[in-house]
């Protein structure tokens, strides 16, 4: 499952850890290291919201597969909420309308 994080959050570590790397008077920085300490900061950023709990409460207001089966409106609404479960999951949807992998 991916991570949703903010653009701008991850920006703003990257600037932030350079910046405290200047401050400190420290110019040259091992690449290695640089990209261990910018994942480590990234890693500990919060998701912009959680995909299980997101797509619990959409899975909440379908109705029951046999409710469905019995109204084709209840059926295509079901439909719907799958095909929202599916863009959640995947995290977008893309031009040609199928679910980002």
């Amino acid at each position: 499952m991916s991570d949703l994080i903010s653009r701008k959050a991850v920006t703003t570590e990257i600037h932030n850890y350079f910046k405290g790397l200047i401050d400190k008077g420290i110019h040259n920085v091992d690449v290695v290291d640089c990209s261990a300490h910018i994942s480590k900061r990234i890693d500990k950023l919060p998701t912009a919201f959680d995909v299980d709990k997101v797509v619990a409460q959409l899975e909440s207001f379908k109705c029951s597969k046999e409710e469905a089966e019995k109204d084709m409106d209840k059926f295509i609404r079901n439909q719907h909420f799958d095909m929202c479960i599916s863009i959640v999951k995947a995290g977008g949807w893309n031009k040609e309308k199928e679910a980002i992998e």
